[in-house]
């Protein structure tokens, strides 16, 4: 493994790419580091429903910061999880107020809605205080660091979903070009199948938390 110094940098521009050279957003890099944050992030995080989607689809967070779910539709929605990082259940609910959720544990926390089957969200539970997302360009800038090796997550990694690919930056480049390999897009799976991944109950506890 090759160690790269960024002493004279003060942060790295990286671009995610699919195989076909195509920019790829919402996908999360992260400084690989076994020092954990150091500080709960007291922002609210929101995330929106709009048109009967998960707006963004993907939501980065800090461990232990909370999240917000209002539903800007005119419709009711009824917002679940069975992840691992996080189960919990916000019954049938429409407006701006919803409850608030805090996601004490690292992880991926996959969404759905009970009564609209195409709605899928994920939230990303970062406790290394260093991850960042890739806008529509596929671009994000991260902080150097004397060792730069990094985690890249995205929905659709080719190697699964709770996967992270790892790579190790190349020195002396001003844009760092990442290539991950997704799964082609795929019809919207139905509630029973999102159900079935992670073999729960059809009715979770509202507000518990999920192992480890």
């Amino acid at each position: 493994m090759c160690i790269v110094s960024w002493a004279s940098v003060a942060s790295v521009q990286i671009q995610v790419v699919d195989f076909a050279g195509e920019p790829v957003s919402d996908a999360i890099i992260a400084i690989d580091s076994k020092s954990q944050q150091s500080a709960v992030n007291n922002t609210l995080a929101v995330m929106d429903q709009v048109d009967m989607t998960f707006q963004p689809h993907v939501l980065l967070v800090q461990k232990g910061q909370a999240v917000a779910f209002p539903n800007n539709d005119n419709i009711r929605h009824h917002v679940y999880s069975f992840s691992k990082a996080k189960t919990f259940e916000l019954k049938l609910f429409r407006g701006l107020h919803s409850e608030q959720i805090v996601m004490e544990q690292a992880g991926i926390v996959e969404l759905g809605c009970n009564i609209h089957d195409n709605m899928l969200g994920f939230i990303y539970v970062d406790d290394t205080n260093t991850a960042v997302k890739t806008n529509a360009q596929g671009m994000a800038v991260l902080p150097s660091r004397s060792q730069m090796q990094v985690n890249i997550w995205h929905p659709a990694l080719a190697i699964g979903i709770d996967k992270r690919e790892e790579r190790v930056l190349e020195q002396g480049k001003g844009l760092q070009v990442i290539k991950i390999n997704l799964n082609p897009p795929a019809a919207p799976e139905t509630k029973r199948s999102f159900k079935r991944r992670f073999n729960a109950p059809s009715s979770p506890s509202a507000g518990s938390g999920g192992g480890s």
